[in-house]
């Protein structure tokens, strides 16, 4: 799907987990802001032993075509 957006010019946006994180670092997303929400408020239990969990909002531009 990169390939595609790169090919028309798309920006692309990805909300990152932090394992996600490193990976779409890596392909050249840049972090534009990050989301935290308090677990226990929306499901009234913990999830995965984390009472606050957060995304990073990740922003990609095109990509220019190698040669």
């Amino acid at each position: 799907m990169l390939a595609i957006a790169d090919e028309v010019g798309l920006r692309t946006y990805v909300e990152a987990t932090p394992a996600g994180y490193p990976v779409y670092e890596k392909l050249g997303f840049r972090p534009v802001d990050v989301i935290e929400f308090d677990i226990v408020a929306l499901t009234g239990s913990k999830w995965y032993g984390n009472e606050v969990d957060k995304l990073t909002v990740m922003i990609r531009e095109p990509q220019p075509r190698r040669s």
